[in-house]
């Protein structure tokens, strides 16, 4: 092969490069086109529909939901309308997604109540008993007022770990007071039940809730007729007049009369004496 020309020695390296004897062939094989990377024009236009994304499109999987996100949504549609379906579309997501953070209708109520809780300032707990828990059931009555259907949401039992801690917290500065632990519970309880049970009675009567009741002026009609039925009652005139009254009043007027009254209670048979 030395006595080989130069021209004949550097046709053959190529052809060696170029060409690889295979087991058994008798011509060279070429490399496998798999192996060999594959220019763009091989590709072809897949924006079109094939698996090239198109210039400006985004990259990467979508944003995640959060339980923020979720609870904001549902604060969004709002208690008298919330259902699965609007809580999807209005965050454009899909029924499993969506389970992922609120397993049923129940747990997107709370989500929605969490959030709204804590974006609130609380009344601060410092004072004669009386006073702070008359603040708290203000406090309570407006934020009831403030997300309509949630009272309603509330009274079936559906409530969040914030509202239980703020019990917790009530039934402590009572006790703190002088009251017992047992009567602390039951003064919370008698107030906010009041509370939520008067709000209640609001969204039904106003239309505020899915579940609604006679409207105020059906209500009015019933609860106060113009004639008396068969053999009233003694008083009945005086009876009628006060109903018309109470009817007539603001709502959250009537309601403070009868926080009045349970608290004048608590005072006389719950509250430690001075």
């Amino acid at each position: 092969p030395d006595a080989q020309p130069p021209l004949l020695r550097l046709v053959a390296a190529a052809a060696r490069h170029r060409f690889r004897r295979g087991p058994g062939s008798r011509r060279g094989v070429r490399p496998r086109a798999s192996r060999l990377p594959k220019l763009p024009s091989q590709l072809g236009d897949r924006s079109k529909g094939g698996g090239v994304m198109a210039e400006g499109a985004r990259r990467g999987r979508p944003p995640r939901l959060t339980r923020e996100t979720v609870a904001r949504a549902v604060l969004e549609v709002g208690f008298p309308q919330l259902t699965f379906t609007a809580v999807r579309e209005r965050l454009g997501v899909g029924e499993s997604t969506l389970f992922r953070y609120a397993p049923d209708r129940d747990e997107l109520v709370r989500l929605g109540l969490g959030l709204a809780m804590e974006s609130v300032e609380m009344p601060p707990r410092q004072g004669p008993w009386r006073q702070v828990l008359t603040d708290y059931a203000v406090f309570a009555w407006r934020f009831w007022e403030a997300h309509p259907g949630s009272a309603t949401e509330v009274s079936r039992g559906v409530f969040t770990l914030v509202m239980v801690r703020l019990s917790d917290e009530l039934c402590s500065f009572l006790m703190e007071c002088g009251f017992t632990a047992r009567n602390a519970l039951l003064t919370c309880d008698l107030v906010f039940d009041m509370v939520v049970d008067s709000r209640r009675g609001v969204e039904h009567m106003d239309g505020l809730s899915a579940e609604t009741g006679p409207e105020r002026d059906d209500m009015k009609r019933q609860w106060v007729p113009d004639e008396p039925e068969d053999n009233p009652v003694p008083g009945w005139e005086k009876i009628r007049q006060a109903k018309l009254e109470a009817v007539n009043l603001p709502p959250f007027d009537w309601f403070m009369k009868k926080l009045e009254v349970i608290l004048a209670g608590v005072a006389a048979s719950l509250a430690p004496r001075e």
